[in-house]
């Protein structure tokens, strides 16, 4: 991505900078609100939410199943355990630390967040997180 500063970064740039900021929030938040449940499943229901119902009916868990879990445990300081549980989480553990150092350097470089978003090669970012997605979910059915 050119580092070209932008004249003038509107908005969206300043929106993509704070949410990117935030990553960090969010981790201490989810350890400090959620305790990670032993059995790898079902963390995400200490947030409101609903159980599986992928994983109520079929007996399988979904490609999500873990993720909340997983996310605890990391944000907990456990990051084998969050890795063991479901490897999708500790990728999503590690882009929440990593993007406020990735944002703010693109800030401090001048340039425009919104302009990197939109020349994103963003087939391959789909393409990687379908593959990861997959791979994460073809793991979590190996150890269900």
């Amino acid at each position: 991505m050119e580092s070209t500063p932008s004249p003038r970064r509107g908005a969206p740039h300043y929106a993509l900078l704070g949410f990117g900021l935030l990553g960090p929030a969010g981790l201490w938040a989810m350890g400090r609100w959620t305790d990670p449940e032993s059995g790898g499943l079902g963390t995400h229901q200490q947030l409101g939410l609903e159980p599986c119902s992928f994983e109520a009916y079929l007996d399988v868990p979904c490609p999500g199943c873990g993720v909340t879990t997983s996310v605890a445990h990391f944000a907990d300081g456990a990051p084998l355990a969050s890795l063991a549980t479901q490897p999708l989480g500790t990728l999503l553990g590690l882009l929440a630390l990593a993007a406020p150092l990735f944002v703010l350097a693109r800030h401090l470089q001048g340039a425009d967040l919104e302009r990197d978003r939109v020349q994103a090669p963003w087939r391959w970012i789909l393409a990687g997180s379908a593959a990861v997605v997959l791979g994460s979910w073809v793991y979590k059915l190996a150890i269900h």
